[in-house]
This record gives C-alpha cells, structure tokens and sequence, in this order.
C-alpha cells in the first residue's frame, strides 16, 4: 500500500510540473483581436485563444498584405495580417486568374463565399464592398460565343452578405486575369455609423447618409 502512495504521490507531480503546450518556428504572432491572435508558419496562419491554443486550424486562404499602406484607404491593401473584427476575418479565392474575397466566423467556417473584387473588414455589422456583375448582352452568332458585359458596385453589406446600401457603380470593367492584377479600389470609408465619407473622380469628397440606419 506505501508502495502505491509514492507511486500515486510521482504521478501527480509529473502532472504538476509537465511543460505548457508551445508553438515554436513561428514567423509572426499577432496582436489579440476578439480574443484571437493569429500566428504565422511560412505562408499559412492559424489562430489560438487566450490559452495559446489553435482555435482555427492553419490555412493559406486569409487575406494579409505585409507590405500594407494605410495612405491607400481602407481595403485589402491595407490588412498586415488577418484578424477578426465583428467576428469577421477576410479570406480569399483564386478562379481562372482572379481573385475574389469573403469571410469566414470565428469557429472557421466560410460565413460569405468569396465573390467581391474587394473588401473592408467589419465594423458595427458592415462592411463595404466591390460587388461584380455580369450581363448578358446575347450572342455572337459568328464565333458561336455568348456576348457578356462586366461591372461592379460599391456596396455595404451585413454580417450575412446581404447588400443593405448602394454608395456608388456601376463601373465598367474589363474582365480579364491581367486588367485584373491592379485590383479596383475602394474610394469610401465610414466616419460614423450612418455616413460615409466618398471620394469622387474629381479628387473632392461627398458625405453619403445610409438610408438602411434611418
């Protein structure tokens, strides 16, 4: 019996003194957004919660510009590293060439398929973004090739993707993989809930009230 009481007694300090989980051979370790901080192993990101535990797994999918410039507005070029904001964290997918961004939840699921030519993060439930649109304008009946014209608005979305307020669009767009490298801009911000500050093509700006808050 005194045998297994010392047995029992090194067992329970094993326990007691065994080491913390770690994550080594990191290349970032982020700020702690909603209780989430994102960490970097070469081109993947995960996140842990405050107890340094992986939450989200490691994906390659996040948006993160470590070259960002905030003097560019408020869109993907100016996300360092992915976070979550609103619950909300952007992430992106390549199809035939181009590039379309959504957002997942905290939990890691894909909450907006990605679909817009651009995007903000989340604030007060919104979000401002490029919404694509193609038009079918008939067919060449020579080539035997469907006639189709591409454009995009800047809209504000919920935390769902429903589009609640138009701000500006449609603009013409060239839908090709190489037009497409130079990815169109977000020229709109918001300086409080309900307005919007608009930069127009003259270089001045507007105040646009949203309508869906009144």
């Amino acid at each position: 019996m005194k045998t297994s009481h010392i047995l029992f007694g090194l067992l329970l300090s094993c326990f007691a003194f065994a080491p913390a989980q770690t994550i080594d051979n990191l290349e970032t370790i982020t700020p702690f957004h909603e209780d989430l901080a994102a960490i970097q192993k070469g081109d993947s990101w995960a996140f842990v919660d405050k107890t340094g535990s992986i939450v989200i797994p490691y994906r390659k999918d996040y948006v993160w510009n470590e070259e960002s410039d905030l003097r560019l507005g408020e869109d993907i070029h100016t996300i360092k590293y992915p976070y979550f904001s609103d619950k909300r964290c952007l992430i992106q997918k390549e199809k035939d060439g181009v590039i379309y961004y959504g957002y997942i939840d905290t939990s890691g699921t894909v909450i907006i398929p990605p679909q817009f030519l651009n995007a903000t993060t989340f604030a007060n439930g919104k979000a401002i973004v490029l919404k694509l649109t193609k038009k079918q304008l008939g067919t060449n009946d020579l080539l035997g090739k469907e006639m189709v014209s591409y454009s995009y608005d800047e809209v504000i979305i919920d935390n769902l993707g429903n589009a609640i307020e138009h701000v500006s669009g449609p603009e013409h767009l060239v839908f090709t993989k190489s037009k497409l490298r130079k990815r169109p801009r977000i020229y709109s911000h918001f300086i409080s809930d309900d307005l919007l500050a608009v930069k127009q093509k003259n270089n001045t700006w507007k105040l646009h009230r949203i309508a869906a808050n009144e």
